[in-house]
């Protein structure tokens, strides 16, 4: 779903690190509601099974709705239950690692026919890498005798 946004970007990191979390909430569903149910309490045997599981997880969609109508205090005549503010999320920091972890390997050339033929590249063979750095003086370590 992130897919329009550049992976170099801050805001497709932002939105990839604040959705972290929300993982857990299939297994809320499975647990209050017997959504895709495999306790043998909860399942059905026979073919009409696919639409009591639909019926189920659309229901479990309408109770949710309202937890959260009722959790913000957005139905008619409820305060909001929670007084928290929104807390935003820079992705700005993960998105300049990626970059710097691109850097040695060169993968911001434009390379390949496609690039030749939209004029951006020369050559279609990709960009030699870099080479690797000498190592700072001091950073080696001790050989044990």
């Amino acid at each position: 779903m992130l897919v329009p946004l550049s992976r170099l970007s801050p805001q497709y990191h932002a939105i990839s690190m604040a959705g972290k979390h929300l993982e857990r909430v299939w297994g809320h569903w499975r647990r209050r509601y017997g959504v895709a149910g495999q306790d043998p309490d909860s399942r059905t045997y026979r073919r009409e099974s696919v639409p009591c599981q639909r019926l189920r997880a659309q229901t479990a969609r309408l109770i949710e709705w309202f937890r959260i109508l009722l959790r913000l205090g957005w139905l008619a005549g409820r305060t909001p239950r929670r007084q928290t503010k929104p807390v935003e999320v820079d992705g700005s920091r993960r998105a300049g690692n990626l970059r710097r972890a691109r850097d040695p390997y060169r993968l911001d050339v434009a390379y390949g026919r496609y690039a030749v033929a939209a004029g951006t590249a020369t050559s279609p063979d990709p960009p030699p890498p870099d080479p690797d750095p000498p190592p700072d003086e001091g950073g080696e370590l001790p050989l044990a005798s």
